[in-house]
């Protein structure tokens, strides 16, 4: 993938554009070395290889990968540092602010285990095996795959793909694909879940694909287990426009759980769309304290709902019940301006070929409420092909 950072320094007479800071290409023995060395507004480009554990503190910086081949990193460890990451590989990112308002921005790559802690984490057209995310996040058409491991020292419990946690937290997430969190097992609590919500955290949680979420074993006690959704409370969500199907428990199941949503807390849901497959092993399509309206449910297992769902494209079909029946609203239409199409195509807060664009893609905006004379914008983007 293409990455640049640019940052432009806007007057607004004359309207001139600046570089801002300096890119450094390391060998991955020197990334630490050369992460201690970088000014704030640096970018640190990483040659394919090994990388151990890299700790950033107090920096304002960019690590990206140098090749079409990207480096290999064990750990990253953020503390009260402004940090994006393009197109890695890394196994376990662990970002916090201690306090001091800190950030995270990932964009592409694949991760096994992403924990974040900051007042602002933007995290989008990434894999990952797993997301734990408190304070304030957004995630933007990203893949998170609970059967495949891509990191040898992060191992699939097939638990939860995105926990939501924390006191006060507020988190976003759309357009991306949450799957198979499943296996068979005898006694499980709280398992088998595409995204959990819990503790006073609040979220939205629109035009996703959650599915395959499940405990095919036939005895033994599952509590709150088998879930696409599942809002513990006291969180609270608005739920919408997402395509959920397949998350069960196989044999009955205590609690909220055996549901395509389930919720204890407070959920908003509606324009959803809940597949019943396999039929036979989900008894109800949710379980909700809050509002449920514009839904949508099929119990044909055998329904033609995206084009190929056996090759994985989950584009509607052409006379799917997905069409233009998501949320109304102009904050949900489509990027043509029409309706909101349930699933991960539906809205405009995504780029559909952001992991493959030859063009720059934005992945942050920073404006001031007005733009002085001689002042500052700041805009982050990254590309296709890397240089």
């Amino acid at each position: 993938m293409k990455s640049s950072i640019l940052t432009y320094f806007l007057s607004l007479i004359l309207g001139t554009a600046l570089a801002h800071g300096v890119t450094n290409v390391v060998l991955p023995a020197n990334a630490q070395a050369a992460i201690n060395a970088a000014q704030d507004g640096d970018s640190i480009g990483l040659l394919h290889g090994a990388v151990g554990t890299l700790t950033i503190i107090n920096k304002e910086i960019t690590l990206k990968a140098q090749s079409d081949t990207p480096p290999v990193i064990s750990k990253i460890e953020s503390n009260r540092s402004k940090l994006t990451l393009i197109g890695l590989n890394v196994a376990e990112v662990n970002a916090a602010d201690a306090g001091t308002p800190s950030k995270l921005v990932i964009h592409g790559g694949k991760y096994g285990r992403i924990t974040s802690a900051v007042s602002d984490a933007r995290i989008s057209y990434a894999e990952a095996n797993y997301l734990s995310l408190s304070d304030r996040a957004v995630v933007t058409a990203c893949e998170l795959d609970g059967s495949t491991q891509h990191f040898q020292n992060v191992g699939l419990g097939f638990e939860i793909g995105i926990d939501v946690h924390g006191n006060n937290t507020q988190a976003t997430i759309r357009n991306s694909r949450i799957w198979n969190y499943n296996a068979h097992a005898s006694s499980a609590t709280e398992k088998f879940i595409g995204i959990r919500l819990r503790d006073n955290s609040s979220s939205t949680i629109h035009n996703n694909l959650v599915y395959d979420c499940y405990d095919s074993h036939g005895h033994g006690t599952e509590i709150n287990c088998g879930m696409g959704i599942f809002v513990k409370s006291p969180a609270v969500a608005t739920i919408v426009g997402n395509a959920i199907w397949g998350c069960y428990v196989r044999e009955g199941g205590t609690g909220t759980g055996n549901r395509l949503i389930g919720s204890d807390g407070s959920a908003y849901v509606r324009n959803n769309f809940f597949w019943k497959k396999p039929v036979d092993r989900v008894y109800s399509a949710f379980v909700s304290s809050g509002l449920l309206t514009g839904n949508l449910t099929e119990n044909n297992q055998s329904a033609v709902v995206f084009q190929n769902l056996a090759a994985g494209n989950f584009q509607p079909s052409s006379a799917s019940r997905l069409i233009n029946a998501g949320p109304e609203g102009t904050e949900y239409n489509d990027r043509d301006g029409s309706r909101n199409d349930i699933g991960m195509f539906g809205g405009h807060d995504y780029i559909p070929n952001g992991r493959n664009s030859t063009k720059p893609v934005v992945i942050s905006l920073e404006l001031p409420i007005a733009v002085p004379r001689n002042g500052t914008a700041t805009i982050k983007s990254t590309g296709a092909t890397l240089k």
